[in-house]
């Protein structure tokens, strides 16, 4: 390129145009595997008006879809919301790539409890190795008891992130091709209950769930609603980047 390409003046119209525009690229490919950068002008499409808005479109009818959902059958099965998301996989995070009920076998007899696999709802892989697990509970499942106490949904939840950390720790070596650098942990998150419904026992529901990541070992433990909330606002983040 010209040396006035490399001019420090132009720097900002590198980070707020080259880089923005590379990016939004990528979130509208977020169903292909890899991403690239290019300062070479011929091979970088500028026209990001006929890429990025479906993709946004797509992000706005699941959000959509998903509000409506719970509201009409918010007391359905855990397999409802899990389809769902299956088939919007964005709701749980636009910048990363989610794989639904990966199956993570055990070498025969040495499952601690006796079982032949563990199965994260969800495994949410990250550019540079770096994973997220999710579990879901029904949203109508209530977090606390009348003392205050999580309540079994949460506690459940809790204890199937342990045997999948418990896993990942002792049979790296089966899933290192499949998943490289999870053994360095990845991020754990449980999906369960309400905001908006009546929580026994608890009079802040956001504190609550603090307590709760604290005294499970959880890294993220989340209402649907808040998980909606984070998708809106990932929304608008992409929407205000055009």
């Amino acid at each position: 390129m010209e040396s006035a390409a490399w001019d420090r003046r132009a720097i900002w119209a590198r980070v707020s145009i080259d880089l923005r525009r590379h990016f939004l690229q990528a979130v509208a490919a977020a169903d292909k595997q890899g991403a690239s950068i290019s300062l070479d002008a011929a091979t970088a499409p500028l026209d990001l008006l006929t890429v990025i808005p479906d993709r946004l479109a797509k992000v706005k009818d699941a959000i959509d879809g998903f509000t409506d959902l719970l509201d009409k059958h918010g007391s359905d099965a855990e397999s409802t919301f899990h389809q769902y998301i299956a088939k919007h996989p964005v709701l749980l995070d636009v910048y990363g790539t989610a794989e639904s009920k990966p199956r993570l076998e055990y070498p025969l007899g040495e499952s601690p409890l006796g079982k032949r696999y563990v199965e994260p709802d969800f495994l949410i892989r990250y550019p540079g190795n770096r994973y997220k697990l999710i579990e879901l509970e029904r949203p109508s499942k209530r977090l606390a008891t009348i003392k205050g106490e999580p309540r079994s949904g949460v506690t459940q939840a809790a204890w199937q992130i342990g045997e999948w950390k418990d896993y990942i720790q002792n049979h790296y070596e089966l899933i290192r091709e499949r998943y490289p650098g999870i053994s360095s942990m990845p991020r754990t998150e449980v999906v369960i209950s309400r905001s908006t419904a009546e929580q026994s026992g608890v009079s802040d529901v956001s504190r609550y769930l603090a307590m709760v990541r604290q005294q499970l070992n959880v890294d993220e433990v989340i209402t649907y609603d808040l998980l909606l909330e984070q998708a809106r606002e990932a929304y608008a983040r992409l929407s205000g980047t055009l």
